[in-house]
Order: structure tokens, then C-alpha cells, then sequence
């Protein structure tokens, strides 16, 4: 697969820092997607397949770089005074931070312009022309993000889902609400709760609210899904990045039923016996704490 085509960058003319794009698609920028989408898709339990990421984190940087190119040349600097800013820029999109700011644009509306310009200078890097703006720059990297998030299905669906849950919680409560009446209604709809219905492949249990409302009843639910739900991970080169719902619904327990007489001994049958090796390595910090 040709990454470079893919990004767009071929088909740029006159573009400076193509060498640089050309370094980072030698793997196809396995370890840098982990670092770019670190932030804003670290509580998702499938991510997609590789490739749309590598896709979608090459375009973004192929469009920061050519922005940064239009800004030094808005400055007046010719193609050869451009150039001597390449192995700087190269040192700055490599760098982890600098790569996981420039990711969270996938999931905000803004980012933090502020600490790029400190990186910047933390690394020693060549000084920039006085004409030169971070924010003009980030507010067009921005649009460009937006713009590929929508060229990119499998990004958009995860992202869209996101928003819902952030938007289901920024909801108000109305004043006159009846919670009582409220959880009657429920407890008596859902008084027998079939966990068959749970879409375990598109939320994340820790976006479920409902304990908050019926701590008691709800403790089985999550008991169950701790031992049982049948979680693997991929094997997708990014497989370390999935949550394991799992380790979710016995975060879930240990923050809200510390002291029932089961969450002891399920913690250490989860650290001995889960089958997955990282859940269990958590499991074993989370006993140490419990038992120290």
C-alpha cells in the first residue's frame, strides 16, 4: 500500500517537507498512530482497522506540514531558507506530546496551541520568523481534521458515538424531575435484566450510568460481566489500546462496592486467572493497593 498517494502527498506540488512523510511511512507509522490517537480514542473497546488510522494520521500531518510550509512562506522565506527547518519540524511531529495534541484535534474543537509553542522551544528548534501564528495555523489544522474525519466512515462512527454520549451528558436535569417515580418505572421495566441485550461491541461499560442510580441491584450485573463477557483482543498492531469491558466492569465495582464481600475474591481470581494478560497485571496492582 502506498501510503505517500494515500496521504495526498504526491500530488502536492512544490511541497517542502515530503521527506518527512516519507520517513514516517517507511512502517506506516505504526507506533506514531498509537502516540497520535492516544487521547481521543483511548476509551473505545474496538478501535477500527489500522489501515483507516494510518490513513487518516498521515493526511492530518501531511496538512499541518503543508500549513506550517504556507505560513514560513507567507514570512517571505524562499524554498532553500524553508528547507533548514525540516530536520527541526521532523523532530517536533516525532515527538509524543506534540504527536498526541495534534490527534486530540479528531475529538475537540480546539488544542493546545500554548504547549506546542513550548515544545517548540524546549527542543531547541530553529526560531521561527516573527510573521509566523501557531493559532492561524491550528485554527486552519483544525478544519482540515474535520474535513477528514468526514472522508473517513470508520472515524466518523466512532467519533459520532462520542458525541452522543457527551451530549446525553451535558443534558440538565429538569427541576421538577421524579426520581422516585423514575426508578419505580425503571425497576419495574427492567426488573429482569437480560444481558443478552448488552452491545458489548460499540460502548464502553463506563459510559453507563445506571449504577449511579441503582448501586444494590446492579452489583450481579457487573460481577457477571467481569468473569463472563468473552472480550479478546485483536490482533491489530494497536491491540493495547482497546479496553477490555472486563477490566471496566471491575473498575466498576472496586469504585463502588469496595466493601461487598465478593469484590475481594473476584480481584484475585481476575489477577490469577483472567486470560488477559494485561487485565491481569491490573488486576495485581489493584490487589496490592487492597491488601497493603
Amino acid at each position: 500500500m502506498d501510503f505517500l498517494v494515500l496521504w495526498g502527498v504526491t500530488q502536492a506540488v512544490g511541497f517542502v517537507f515530503k521527506p518527512i512523510l516519507e520517513e514516517l511511512a517507511k512502517d506506516a507509522a505504526k507506533d506514531y498512530v498509537k502516540d497520535f490517537f492516544k487521547s481521543c480514542l483511548s476509551n473505545v473497546l474496538r478501535l477500527p482497522e489500522k489501515e483507516p488510522l494510518q490513513i487518516a494520521t498521515g493526511k492530518a500531518i501531511t496538512e499541518f506540514l503543508k500549513l506550517i510550509q504556507q505560513e514560513l512562506e507567507d514570512a517571505d522565506l524562499n524554498d532553500t531558507t524553508i528547507r533548514q527547518y525540516s530536520y527541526f519540524i521532523e523532530e517536533f511531529i516525532k515527538n509524543k506530546q506534540v504527536a498526541e495534541i495534534l490527534g486530540s484535534a479528531f475529538t475537540t474543537d480546539s488544542i493546545d496551541t500554548k504547549k506546542l509553542k513550548q515544545i517548540w522551544k524546549q527542543l531547541q528548534s530553529k526560531t521561527l520568523p516573527n510573521e509566523f501564528n501557531w493559532e492561524r495555523v491550528i485554527k486552519r489544522y483544525l478544519k482540515k481534521v474535520k474535513a477528514i474525519i468526514q472522508e473517513t466512515p470508520e472515524l466518523r462512527e466512532i467519533l459520532d458515538s462520542q458525541n452522543l454520549q457527551k451530549l446525553a451528558d451535558a443534558v440538565p436535569v429538569q427541576p421538577d424531575f421524579d426520581l422516585n417515580r423514575h426508578q419505580e418505572g425503571i425497576r419495574e421495566k427492567y426488573g429482569n435484566l437480560n444481558l443478552e441485550s448488552l452491545d458489548t461491541t460499540g460502548c464502553a461499560y463506563n459510559s453507563l450510568k445506571l449504577w449511579q442510580i441503582f448501586n444494590p441491584e446492579l452489583f450481579e450485573l457487573f460481577y457477571d460481566r467481569a468473569v463472563n463477557d468473552p472480550f479478546e483482543r485483536s490482533q491489530s498492531p494497536f491491540s493495547d489500546l482497546e479496553e477490555n469491558p472486563r477490566q471496566i466492569a471491575l473498575e466498576v465495582i472496586i469504585k463502588n462496592y469496595p466493601n461487598h464481600p465478593k469484590t475481594l475474591p473476584l480481584l484475585r481470581d481476575r489477577a490469577l486467572n483472567d486470560a488477559d494478560e494485561q487485565l491481569r497485571k491490573w488486576a495485581q496492582k489493584q490487589l496490592e493497593k487492597f491488601e497493603g
